[in-house]
């Protein structure tokens, strides 16, 4: 039995390094560009040092903070141990269901915890928009739908920030399509 949790903290661990390596990434490099640019700007002179002490120190700092965030808001949707998909932006989810497009519709729109979201109806999908928050710059979710030969109705759920370089969400697209697909499973309470 330790062996197996010993496997399982250490699976865990490297995500949380990967991901935290990748947030670091993400941020030295723009953060170390703009750093660099407005000193020469300024003094007129580069300075290598100050600028890669700058901007290490900087991803690194932040890059803790977020992935802290990021990690504790996924742990408090209930999901441990936390995974690489869990983590990936836009996050995705395929659901099979039996209920229709126009019931899928209707559910959303009667849902009093998505009147915060702009709704649309476009071809074989739903799009759903929704504004700033404290949290975010907004999403943006898609559900497309498409049949299966036995009937079913397959939904390709879809969430992610409306922003493109907003790559620390605190789990709140993970947590959009897990609610559309409680949702549709009829698991809300009303």
């Amino acid at each position: 039995m330790p062996c197996c949790i010993l496997a399982v903290q250490n699976a865990q661990m490297s995500t949380s390094l990967k991901y935290f390596i990748s947030s670091t990434v993400k941020t030295v490099i723009p953060f170390g560009g703009i750093y660099g640019l407005l000193t020469y700007l300024i003094s007129g002179e580069f300075h290598i040092m100050s600028l890669l002490f700058m901007s290490v120190f900087f991803g690194i700092t932040m890059s803790l903070f977020h992935c802290n965030l990021q990690f504790e808001a996924i742990e408090n949707l209930g999901i441990n141990p936390i995974e690489n998909h869990h983590l990936q932006l836009p996050f995705k989810k395929e659901i099979t269901t039996s209920i229709t497009e126009i019931e899928v519709m209707e559910l959303i729109k009667n849902d009093k915890n998505l009147q915060t979201f702009t709704l649309e109806k476009k071809d074989q999908q739903i799009l759903l928009r929704s504004s700033w928050s404290s949290k975010s710059f907004g999403e943006k979710m898609s559900i497309k739908f498409s049949k299966k030969e036995n009937g079913a109705t397959t939904l390709k759920v879809s969430s992610q920030p409306k922003i493109f370089f907003h790559f620390f969400d605190q789990g709140i697209n993970l947590q959009n399509v897990l609610y559309i697909e409680k949702l549709i499973n009829g698991n809300i309470s009303k």
